[in-house]
């Protein structure tokens, strides 16, 4: 839609989908070599290695999901790794429900990870940081770029 190249922070943490994480330095050397190209669009949740992609950034969009939807995105994703023909890890039906929690708390929870993220994210960089809370909005503000 933006013609801009996309990247999928996940594809950078691990090394197979979901499965081999990488090194955090090997994450940050991918990171900043995306983020010296002119252009770029990094999407995914993991903010434990983005700072030097932060600072270089025009912009930073935040999209905040609805719970509901990324509680089916998290099913999905297990049932793929449970029907794939080599799963590394058998995730069980706890392992399920535990990342649902862990999910909420992190990122939809009023002291999760995400709201200090975008506290400190809004001190640091509050000119250049868009904040996104539904499907209606991401709609309107790509609509800018068509």
């Amino acid at each position: 839609m933006t013609g801009i190249e996309h990247y999928d922070l996940d594809d950078i943490v691990f090394a197979h989908k979901f499965d081999k994480v990488r090194s955090i330095s090997s994450r940050k050397r991918m990171l900043d070599r995306i983020a010296k190209k002119d252009s770029w669009i990094i999407a995914g949740a993991d903010h434990s290695f983005v700072d030097s992609a932060i600072r270089r950034s025009q912009l930073i969009i935040i999209v905040k999901e609805w719970f509901p939807r990324e509680t089916l995105r998290l099913i999905r994703r297990s049932i793929s790794r449970l029907s794939s023909k080599n799963p590394s890890k058998k995730e069980t039906l706890g392992d399920v429900l535990e990342m649902m929690r862990w999910n909420y708390n992190a990122y939809h929870g009023p002291e999760g990870l995400r709201a200090i993220f975008l506290s400190e994210l809004k001190q640091k960089h509050g000119h250049k940081v868009i904040i996104l809370k539904s499907k209606k909005e991401v709609k309107t503000f790509l609509e800018q770029f068509e």
